[in-house]
């Protein structure tokens, strides 16, 4: 079966009568005892491939297994055994066991390359099938380049600058094709996690088993949402075979982390299964004074009953003590000043007052049910809950000696609640030539975030004492600030969707509808006023693609979004949501047989209904805004041969804000949003001789220049950054060291005028050595 590829077309249903279906294709006669398949059911399998492939996808997580003797393959439950030959002295070819890790949708990918995804479908659904751009981050390639944060493991993806407002550990900041999603875009297993202000969960990538992006606008699938994109993470869960990992690690600024993963079946059946995943850090930053440290636990427990019922519980805890880098004035970093450079590592908070202290847990489920070959049921729940302790010194002014500067104080004390419920129906079926998925969804999300704030600053109060950059003294009193906000949003969104994949011979036309209602309703505890606001949006996405036999797709979609504005005119009318659109054309090539993935997208992409100032009333808002991106982003992943993986990325970026009623603006490039980027990333373990299972990567990241505001008054610089890493592997041991801006390049990152600049990483190393079972 291992010779030539065959164009199988074969859909998810009873494994009885897609073994008919893959006999009839693939030339084979297949025996299958009712006994070794009642009550099974095969995962699809389309696309050009040898027929021993298509038969291990049809059987994987079945219990099945098969054996072949000449033209005649046998269908066994459970492993097979060695026979001897038949009379006619047909040779049976190699036992083939089911590989219960076969990649689906939500569940780990062997390598860098993935070929499915649900988060452009909310369907398990093949990547080059899904008419958006979209990339995978495997659990792997994060191990590889030790990210210990979701934007460091997006590096090397393309249309997507990480950290645009600099290195924060408060935040995960992400933009994607030139709009930023942090607030708003970030999705841990398909529901939001969301960020309100100083509020935002930063979830540890070690929980993960893969990140998805994406890109353009997904409002149809997701409600309210940026027409950039999204970033989903895809949770670890218990795994159907025994694992189990510990991994010490430590580098610069005194970083020390223990980790430990483990899962496995808990009875011998395999119905129940666990996994639990957590680490402990304690680790210093480039900046004095600023904490790294962090406490992480995720168990999780999974009841399947049967092949066609499956309950998976989630919970989260992680515990974070870190502190805000605070921005620098522009001259000093990013241009000269009289009085030298202002160090890297400078604080311009105060170790007597800074601090962030966060807390954060959820609790969750997700639920499938599959009745017969066309109706499933799925349902995913999830409550978050957040708490935030914030007080810091930023940089306020900066007085004519170019030396000192006025700081301001800030207090947050928050708490932020989160429940979110996504029910689904999938249907499977045909009409005629049509294959169809039908996808129906009723989804509801309540995030409700209280929040007191403190702010006072030094150019009117004394008890904010001043620093000087460069003799800085610490440990000076700092006054708590007078309390300026206290108040309390909760936001409701309810939203009903539905979505068609349609396929016709080669064809395949996606399409969907959703309409969302949002209330948000904000109390003002010091004002003693309440202000709700009622939104309501349909939005829809439409693409058509074509597969031809060598894996390529080429595809064309329109799809749109919508993002709700709260506050009211001069007039007090309520703002309306803003609104993106977007035309997409893109290639996808994933070849039979090989393992790579290449993508390229072309877009047209413009937000509507943005905030610009009103000329009538110069501290009200008015809604003539409008900022289009058009570009196009290239990206390739691939394991070469055995041992050898390669990722290749370039962004071309071509945004500018073409309505304002500052015209003085229009047609400027928005802050911090580079024309090019590009990256480059290769790892070779050897696999024979003495020196089997060393290996070493290296990777290179561009980032374009770019504005440092709105106004475009100066630019942020290019900068090149170089990557490395030296890995061993022996038996269950990994020894790796990795070296992240290898060089030590300094640059620095402006948004939003000159006295909003950080100072990006510097080279940071990490050894880690772990033992895996």
């Amino acid at each position: 079966m291992a010779g030539t590829t065959v164009d199988f077309d074969i859909p998810a249903q009873p494994l009885a009568r897609a073994l008919a279906a893959f006999g009839r294709q693939s030339g084979l006669q297949v025996s299958a005892p009712a006994d070794a398949v009642a009550g099974l059911r095969a995962a699809a399998v389309r696309g050009a491939l040898r027929p021993d492939e298509a038969l291990r996808r049809l059987l994987a997580g079945t219990g099945a297994s098969y054996r072949q003797a000449g033209g005649t393959v046998t269908i066994t439950r459970g492993p097979t055994v060695d026979a001897a030959p038949a009379a006619d002295r047909a040779i049976l070819l190699d036992t083939v066991t089911v590989d219960a890790r076969a990649e689906n949708a939500w569940g780990p990918v062997d390598g860098y390359v993935a070929s499915r995804t649900a988060t452009g479908s909310k369907t398990d659904t093949p990547i080059i099938e899904v008419p958006q751009s979209i990339s995978v981050v495997t659990r792997d390639r994060v191990e590889a380049q030790k990210a210990q944060t979701v934007p460091e493991a997006l590096r090397y993806t393309s249309g997507v600058l990480t950290q645009p407002w600099g290195l924060d550990p408060r935040f995960d900041q992400f933009k994607v094709r030139g709009f930023e999603i942090t607030s708003i875009g970030v999705y841990r297993d398909g529901m939001r996690m969301p960020t309100v202000g100083m509020m935002s969960w930063a979830y540890d990538p070690y929980g993960v088993e893969r990140i998805e992006v994406l890109r353009g606008p997904s409002s149809v699938l997701y409600g309210a949402a940026s027409p950039g994109g999204l970033v989903n993470l895809v949770t670890k869960r218990p795994p159907s075979e025994r694992m189990g990992e510990v991994e010490i690690s430590g580098g610069s600024y005194s970083n020390k982390q223990i980790s430990a993963d483990l899962g496995g079946p808990i009875d011998k059946d395999g119905i129940w299964s666990y996994r639990f995943t957590g680490l402990l850090r304690d680790s210093d930053t480039q900046v004095d004074y600023v904490r790294n440290d962090r406490s992480f636990a995720a168990p999780a427990l999974t009841w399947r009953p049967s092949a066609d019922t499956s309950l998976t519980l989630f919970a989260s805890y992680q515990k974070d003590r870190t502190s805000s880098y605070g921005t620098l004035p522009a001259l000093g970093t990013r241009f000269a000043n009289p009085n030298g450079k202002i160090a890297r590592s400078l604080f311009i908070g105060d170790p007597n007052f800074d601090r962030v202290d966060r807390t954060a847990y959820s609790i969750g489920y997700a639920f499938e049910h599959r009745f017969d070959d066309v109706w499933t049921v799925r349902q995913n729940l999830r409550y978050g809950y957040l708490e935030a302790d914030q007080a810091v010194l930023y940089g306020a002014s900066l007085r004519p000696d170019l030396r000192t500067m006025d700081r301001a104080s800030f207090t947050v004390d928050g708490k932020l609640r989160s429940f979110n419920v996504d029910n689904q129906v999938q249907a499977s079926f045909d009409t005629g030539p049509l294959r169809h998925t039908m996808l129906f969804g009723l989804d509801y999300q309540r995030m409700s975030a209280r929040s007191i704030q403190g702010y006072s600053d030094s150019t009117f109060d004394p008890g904010v004492p001043t620093l000087d950059l460069f003799s800085p003294v610490y440990g000076r009193s700092v006054a708590l600030p007078p309390i300026y906000q206290n108040d309390e949003q909760n936001l409701s969104q309810l939203g009903l969707y539905a979505q068609d994949q349609l396929k016709f011979d080669k064809w395949i036309l996606t399409a969907g509808l959703r309409q969302d209602w949002v209330e948000n309703k904000l109390k003002n505890y010091i004002g003693r006023s309440v202000r709700t606001q009622d939104d309501r949006k349909l939005t829809y996405r439409i693409g058509l693609g074509y597969e031809f036999d060598m894996g390529l797709v080429p595809y064309a979609a329109y799809s749109t979004s919508f993002e709700p504005v709260a506050g009211t005119d001069r007039l007090g009318a309520a703002f309306k949501p803003t609104t993106g659109e977007q035309v997409e054309v893109g290639l996808k090539y994933q070849p039979a047989g090989m393992r790579s993935l290449v993508t390229l997208a072309l877009f047209d992409l413009k937000q509507k209904n943005t905030l610009t100032a009103d000329p009538l009333s110069p501290f009200n808002s008015i809604q003539t805004g409008e900022t289009r991106a058009r570009g196009v982003e290239v990206e390739g992943v691939a394991s070469l041969m055995d041992g050898l993986d390669l990722i290749a990325t370039y962004t071309y970026t071509d945004a500018e804000i073409s309505k304002d009623t500052n015209t003085a603006i229009v047609g400027n490039v928005p802050a911090v949003t580079p024309r090019h980027m590009a990256s480059g990333w290769l790892d070779y373990t050897l696999q024979s001789g003495p020196l089997k299972g060393l290996g070493f990567g290296g990777g290179v990241r561009y980032v374009g220049a770019s504005y440092a505001d709105n106004a475009n008054s100066f630019r942020n610089e290019a900068f090149t950054l170089v990557d490395a890493a030296i890995h061993y592997e022996w038996q269950n041991w990994r020894l790796a060291v990795n070296a992240k801006n290898l060089f030590d390049k300094a640059y620095v990152i402006c948004n939003g005028g000159d006295l909003n600049c950080i100072y990006g990483p510097g080279r940071s190393l990490i050894a880690s050595l772990r033992y895996r079972w």
